[in-house]
């Protein structure tokens, strides 16, 4: 816990964010302007109601995914440490078993809305409610989810315009 609270001590109140689509992870998210966060991550998104632009500059809040939030920022904070651990699991493109095929981008990000927003848009992704179930209960028997060091931790976010709050990873 030393690390995240070095890690939340390190954030930049704010950033600048520019998202395009992954395949991998709903967005890859090159950041700007936000000392040790500078880079380029894959990241999700955390609101299924609200757009982005791509290839856009946004000046966003920053937060880590483990200290107290905004109240309103996202809807189910306190499964944050769930999604964090589905982070750290890698799922796209691995095998589900069962006859299901392979995780695909769609399942991990169905599965983070239906952990962290208050309601969830059901057609924008092509995602396996199947495999959604599976990441769900495996993410629920890992409750209290802290990474180690080598681990990704999710970073919250808000562009100050409004859009779309998302995670770099």
């Amino acid at each position: 816990e030393a690390d995240l609270a070095e890690l939340e001590a390190a954030l930049p109140d704010t950033a600048t964010m520019n998202v395009v689509y992954g395949s991998d992870s709903y967005f890859v998210t090159t950041i700007t302007n936000g000392g040790v966060l500078d880079g380029t991550s894959e990241g999700w998104c955390l609101d299924s109601f609200h757009g982005i632009t791509r290839n856009k500059d946004y000046t966003a809040n920053v937060f880590s995914s483990y200290e107290s939030l905004p109240e309103g920022l996202v809807g189910h904070p306190k499964n944050l440490d769930l999604v964090n651990w589905i982070v750290n699991q890698h799922f796209v493109g691995q095998s589900a078993g069962g006859g299901l095929g392979d995780y695909t981008m769609g399942d991990v990000q169905r599965a983070i809305w239906e952990l962290i927003d208050y309601e969830v848009y059901d057609d924008f992704f092509d995602y396996n409610p199947a495999r959604v179930a599976q990441i769900l209960a495996a993410a629920a028997s890992h409750e209290g989810f802290t990474p180690s060091c080598g681990d990704l931790v999710a970073v919250i976010l808000q562009p100050i315009d409004g859009k779309q709050i998302t995670i770099a990873q």
